[in-house]
């Protein structure tokens, strides 16, 4: 059968589609249709960070926004980043926020060493080793029917606790790198800005198998998320934050 090149393609079309339909849904009724289409390219900045990973400066002001496929709510999930960071404090590493401002999906990291996990209105603690100046693969999982939850750490899993029985992650929200939608420097209701390196984001709507979690939590696995895909993702940045060429994968 001949390879189908032109798919990767109309791949990049659908997700172009629906990032500029995000981008100015909500200005419609003050733009004409030309305005409109000038002001989604030119927030438009680039796609993937495929052998990439984003540097956030000293500075406070750098995030950056994710712009998912299409998804229906999420029952379970998958979430997975590689991490470094020297400075000891609370910080937001990854969040997901409806418009209002509800945090749906949160990772969370406090200088006591504590990881914090955020579903729907419910979170769970655990007590793992912190990041450090050497990048560390973490991931998690959950999933509703049993409030099942876990992390894993450079291949290893921690113990499993229970949350959010019930509980499921709403579409229709902003994903952010580094801080929390409408957060700002002086808001003490969001941990501070993350800074330091962070690469290889990705997020499944399911668990996956342990052998697979043992793979990508490692590293190098070649598995890429069917919500977020790091190689692929459509983002915006703004403020303190570099791409840098890491090529930790070859």
């Amino acid at each position: 059968m001949a390879q189908l090149s032109f798919l990767p393609h109309i791949q990049s079309l659908i997700r172009t589609a629906f990032l500029h339909l995000h981008h100015t849904a909500h200005l419609q009724p003050y733009l004409t249709a030309q305005a409109a289409e000038t002001f989604t390219i030119l927030n438009v900045l680039t796609e993937g960070f495929a052998g990439k990973s984003l540097v956030f400066g000293e500075e406070e002001t750098g995030q950056v926004k994710l712009f998912s496929l299409p998804f229906f709510r999420l029952t379970a999930l998958t979430l997975c980043m590689s991490l470094a960071t020297e400075l000891q404090r609370a910080s937001t590493l990854f969040s997901y926020s409806l418009s209002d401002g509800n945090r749906e999906l949160a990772l969370l990291w406090d200088a006591d060493g504590y990881f914090t996990m955020y579903i729907a209105g419910h979170n769970q603690t655990f007590h793992l080793p912190g990041p450090d100046a050497l990048m560390r693969r973490v991931c998690l999982t959950w999933e509703s029917a049993t409030g099942a939850s876990r992390f894993w750490m450079d291949g290893k899993r921690s113990l499993g606790k229970t949350f959010g029985q019930g509980a499921s992650v709403q579409p229709g929200g902003l994903f952010f790198l580094g801080k929390e939608q409408g957060a700002g420097l002086e808001d003490s209701e969001h941990p501070l800005s993350f800074i330091g390196e962070i690469a290889d984001v990705n997020l499944w709507e399911h668990v996956l198998l342990p052998q697979q979690m043992r793979k990508v939590s490692q590293g190098c696995s070649g598995l890429t998320g069917n919500i977020l895909d790091w190689s692929t993702v459509i983002y915006e940045k703004e403020g303190a934050v570099k791409v840098d060429i890491t090529d930790d994968c070859p």
